[in-house]
């Protein structure tokens, strides 16, 4: 006999990270895209752009952006036939902030429940109700006075930014 190694564990079938909601909350994200929350793993990096994937976007494990899957609660939410985003060349993002639970960042999901895909898997899922009604407000500023000189001592130009909004659930 031999006691249970924590460590190992039969659910998980490749290199993983799981952002939580705590560190969702309290990590600053500028575009507020949950995107930028997968570089949290160390097998996200950014992708460079090229002719045929001039939008960048996010390589896992040194694959291909195009190979990559990104799913909502299980369910495919990307062009299955280019790779691309909905709402990732244009505004609104796919899913707000407010709505995660967490994000799951798999390197290489050797699970027979995930296919249809030859890179890594990102699957963002969203808050589960409950008899109580909860709700959150947010908003972010972002302006010229709040920013330091650039890096030939200039002052950057005018600016103002808004970002605002509220949930229900």
């Amino acid at each position: 006999t031999a006691p249970a190694d924590p460590v190992l564990n039969a659910g998980r079938t490749g290199p993983a990270e799981i952002v939580s909601r705590a560190r969702i909350a309290e990590l600053p994200n500028l575009g507020r895209d949950f995107l930028a929350l997968t570089m949290l793993s160390p097998h996200t990096g950014i992708s460079p752009s090229s002719g045929t994937a001039r939008t960048g976007g996010i390589t896992i494990a040194g694959q291909n952006r195009l190979y990559n899957s990104f799913q909502i609660d299980g369910g495919v939410n990307y062009d299955l036939y280019r790779g691309r985003l909905p709402g990732r060349e244009t505004l609104p993002r796919p899913i707000s902030l407010e709505a995660l639970e967490e994000i799951h960042v798999l390197a290489a999901p050797f699970d027979i429940r995930h296919g249809a895909f030859a890179g890594g898997l990102v699957n963002a899922v969203t808050k589960s109700g409950a008899n109580a009604v909860h709700g959150s407000v947010f908003g972010f500023l972002s302006d010229a006075a709040l920013v330091g000189q650039n890096s030939t001592g200039d002052a950057v130009g005018d600016f103002t930014t808004w970002q605002y909004g509220a949930t229900v659930g």
